[in-house]
């Protein structure tokens, strides 16, 4: 016995709704027939049983800008309310001495936005990474000079600035000794095997969240 979806009529259905699907994501819509041909018999299945459908080609042409714009909304209204407290925490770091601060990233390495958001003088900012259950390639660091003539950004950015492998295999020379660190910038979890959970650290470490809230 022949299972029923792989009946003729409804193999036909399906996909003859998935081509009609493909082409009004990837193909424009230029004259009021093809909007009619794609929109209106989906529409018609899906409303016919609560009251009937109405006329859609007139709204098709603005679709997927409409769709894009409400879906770029989202996302950033995501990244705000959802991955916003490194940012916020960073701006509660005091300006750093002379001599400089060391920040170091652990388990959120990913979400750091960058040494630019850091307080007061960032050139006195120097940032590294302690290890995570992360066993995958980190970033590296720009080359440095000591002569500031020598510096050239067009050509920093150009070097690797350390050992880089094809295989996205782990690189110790990413991470730097923990007692090089003024600050951590970790999350409250349950650290992993490789991991260590430097807020129940209270001897070594002060959290800065209980400061803020």
């Amino acid at each position: 016995m022949h299972s029923p979806l792989y009946s003729a009529p409804l193999l036909s259905f399906k996909f003859s709704l998935f081509s009609n699907l493909l082409s009004l994501c990837f193909s424009g819509i230029s004259d009021c027939d093809e909007s009619y041909n794609y929109w209106e018999p989906l529409h018609y299945l899906i409303t016919s049983g609560v009251g009937g459908g109405f006329q859609t080609w007139e709204y098709s042409p603005n679709i997927r800008l409409r769709m894009f714009i409400i879906l770029s909304i989202s996302r950033l209204l995501a990244l705000i309310f959802g991955y916003s407290a490194p940012v916020f925490l960073i701006r509660h770091l005091p300006d750093p001495p002379p001599n400089g601060f060391f920040l170091c990233l652990a388990r959120d390495w990913h979400l750091f936005p960058g040494r630019i958001l850091l307080p007061g003088n960032i050139d006195r900012w120097k940032v590294g990474l302690l290890p995570s259950d992360f066993q995958g390639q980190l970033p590296s660091q720009y080359p440095v000079t000591s002569i500031p003539s020598q510096i050239n950004v067009a050509s920093s950015t150009r070097q690797d600035g350390g050992k880089f492998n094809l295989m996205n295999k782990e690189e110790l020379d990413r991470y730097i000794p923990i007692d090089k660190c003024n600050y951590i910038l970790d999350r409250d979890t349950s650290p992993g095997r490789r991991e260590y959970d430097y807020f129940r650290d209270s001897k070594n470490w002060r959290s800065m969240q209980l400061d803020i809230n």
